[in-house]
């Protein structure tokens, strides 16, 4: 996707905004009207979404068009989303009500003899308090926003997974990955979230990280603001890394400036390519794919697997998870594949123990761990954001494996 692409895309969803922040407003205007509100209880609201209209648009040209890494940008798509956001959210449901309600009127009005006075009267105190409620429960998704963009967003949380693998030789027993994924550089606002990452990861001591892809939304400039940061991780046996869909958003030269960072680094980038890694004795198999999907074709699975030994382990970093079901389970000798993308759909919410997300409608597997036989998937819920600067019930994540040898391998 190039720059007109992303222009064309950014405003369909700035037109979208726009549709439901006016038909808010019209709820408003109509609410102050009937309460006999002074006109300035809607003039404010209506100066603010002019405000709030315009600094989306600065926000669209610093994120797609500006080279420069802004904070003030960032502050900015923060303060937008928190106006924007819950209203998809309250004029869906807005909409809904008002429906039902002129459908009611249309059926009594076609079906209530206009000669008999029989309606029965609204008292003005119950629409007064049905107002109020309604109105107050719109409140609460404004809440959450607040508290997904500027708590929940860079809140890391770490997810312990136990691994047990049946090629895993006992001298490899209790191995320790962590994978992270989905760094998008540009959707943080300081570097202070990511020393507190990179803190954290190197406090869990692994013997190998993986980084699965999306280091940046679509700028290539982004790797200046975070890349050195990654590059102070530690990892006994080396830092991994495979390509995600957001580092293909751009031209070629700029993908090729994007490549250059891991010239001369201590974070490999796997890219349709494989190592074999010697350890206590033993080998393990380390592949990586560039992204296959989102409309790209990048990916070359049967170059990433070449010449390895189906008899030891193999880990494939592969950022886009449909491709555990279109290419490697049930198909390919891969123990474990490492993915992301998803961000597990960055909202969600636990409910009688299951866990909801939209993502659900787009995705199979979306986060966490999932297993066929002896074939694994883990998708990571990522450490950055796309899109709006959000996370509400989807923390993000630090995941550490620890292979194990089972039990009735001997």
């Amino acid at each position: 996707m190039n720059q007109t692409g992303i222009l064309i895309f950014v405003s369909v969803i700035l037109l979208i905004f726009v549709a439901f922040d006016t038909y808010f407003l019209i709820k408003w205007k109509k609410l102050v009207a009937i309460r006999q509100w002074k006109k300035l209880y809607f003039q404010i609201p209506l100066i603010i979404s002019i405000i709030m209209l315009l600094l989306f648009i600065y926000v669209t040209y610093g994120r797609v068009l500006n080279d420069e890494k802004n904070s003030s940008v960032n502050i900015a798509f923060m303060i937008t989303s928190i106006w924007y956001l819950p209203k998809i959210i309250i004029v869906p449901i807005m909409f809904f009500w008002d429906t039902i309600k002129g459908f009611y009127r249309l059926l009594r009005n076609l079906f209530t003899k206009k000669s008999v006075k029989s309606e029965i009267p609204i008292v003005k105190s119950r629409r007064k308090f049905v107002q109020n409620v309604t109105w107050s429960f719109a409140g609460i998704p404004f809440i959450a926003a607040f508290k997904g963009i500027l708590h929940t967003a860079y809140d890391f949380k770490v997810h312990r997974i136990d691994l047990p693998l049946i090629k895993l030789s006992p001298e490899l027993d209790g191995l320790k990955i962590i994978q992270i994924s989905d760094l998008h550089f540009g959707s943080f606002y300081s570097r202070e979230p990511l020393l507190d990452a990179l803190f954290t990861i190197n406090n869990l001591h692994p013997d190998l990280i993986f980084i699965t892809g999306d280091f940046v939304n679509f700028n290539p400039k982004e790797m200046d603001f975070g890349f050195d940061i990654m590059e102070k991780l530690k990892a006994k046996h080396g830092i991994y890394a495979c390509l995600g869909n957001h580092d293909h958003y751009m031209s070629k030269p700029d993908h090729q400036y994007l490549l250059s960072f891991f010239d001369d680094s201590p974070v490999r980038l796997l890219n349709n390519e494989n190592t074999v890694l010697n350890i206590n004795g033993k080998n393990i198999n380390i592949a990586g794919v560039d992204n296959y999907g989102s409309r790209q074709t990048f990916g070359d699975f049967d170059k990433a697997l070449a010449g390895l030994n189906n008899t030891d382990p193999t880990l494939l970093l592969c950022h886009d998870p449909t491709n555990w079901d279109r290419f490697l389970r049930g198909k390919s000798d891969v123990d474990v594949t490492f993915s992301g993308h998803t961000h597990g759909g960055q909202l969600g919410f636990d409910l009688l123990g299951k866990h909801y997300s939209p993502v659900t409608w787009a995705y199979k597997q979306y986060a966490g761990l999932y297993h066929d036989s002896d074939q694994y998937l883990y998708v990571n819920r990522g450490l950055g954001m796309s899109g709006p600067p959000i996370r509400l019930g989807v923390n993000p994540e630090i995941t550490l494996f620890t292979l194990k040898t089972p039990d009735f391998v001997t």
